[in-house]
């Protein structure tokens, strides 16, 4: 059987061995719907975009749920070109399709934005596009 270990003046050693406390992240859900309004920072086109290609963004508007602001405007964000065919043929006409992979505040959820057309889709830089969750997504943001 142990004892209880002493300090130097004999007595238990108790409170200063105490671990500090940890900080827990609050859990925020964004719902199903929510839009993410967000400013591209390159331009895309459905003649030169490729499938799987990267973009990145920034958010151009909080998000915000619960009376408070979940993501603040400004956050960066990423995603990903999901489809994209040039215009021009009757029979096939342009699309683009973008979702979004990351926001880095915290995980923002896949959510896509598509649009079809025959004549090629052009996105300049700066412009804003409006994202919609397609399902909800939990986030952990520091207190």
């Amino acid at each position: 059987m142990q004892g209880a270990a002493n300090n130097s003046n004999g007595s238990a050693n108790s409170a200063s061995n105490a671990a500090p406390a940890v900080q827990v992240p609050k859990v925020i859900t964004l719902a199903q719907g929510t839009v993410l309004d967000v400013t591209l920072e390159q331009a895309i086109s459905s003649k030169d975009a490729q499938r799987g290609e990267a973009f990145d963004a920034k958010l151009s508007r909080d998000v915000e749920t619960d009376g408070g602001v979940a993501i603040p405007a400004g956050s960066r964000v990423h995603g990903t070109i999901m489809a994209a065919a040039p215009g021009g043929r009757a029979n096939a006409p342009a699309s683009l399709v973008l979702a979004l992979s990351d926001v880095e505040l915290a995980g923002a959820g896949a959510s896509t934005a598509a649009a079809i057309t025959n004549k090629d889709i052009s996105i300049g830089t700066d412009s804003v596009l409006a994202f919609r969750l397609e399902q909800p997504v939990s986030i952990s943001v520091k207190q």
